[in-house]
């Protein structure tokens, strides 16, 4: 199961959070980082960047055996808008 949102530049994504286990990454040129915990004792993987073309997003991934990875997901199968409508897609995941 997986999960996204995103929003304008008011969301965080701390690669220094010491409850869970942070790796920064680069991304198709965006700063982000996987973090992996556990949550009510399932494994999550949860990607976020906090400055990517305009927008704070968040995407987690919940499972032992996900079918995707989440850095796969965001590198191979999305493709981030910015926050002008006029340059949206209705099929942002493609």
């Amino acid at each position: 199961m997986a999960g996204l949102s995103c929003r304008g530049r008011d969301g965080t994504c701390t690669p220094h959070d010491p409850s869970v286990q942070n790796t920064p990454l680069t991304i198709n040129s965006y700063r982000v980082v996987l973090k992996r915990y556990h949550l009510d004792g399932f494994p999550v993987q949860e990607l976020c960047g906090a400055h990517a073309g305009g927008l704070w997003f968040d995407i987690q991934v919940f499972g032992a055996h996900p079918g995707i990875d989440v850095a796969s997901l965001f590198k191979d199968h999305m493709r981030l808008l910015g926050t002008n409508p006029a340059n949206w897609t209705k099929n942002p995941i493609g």
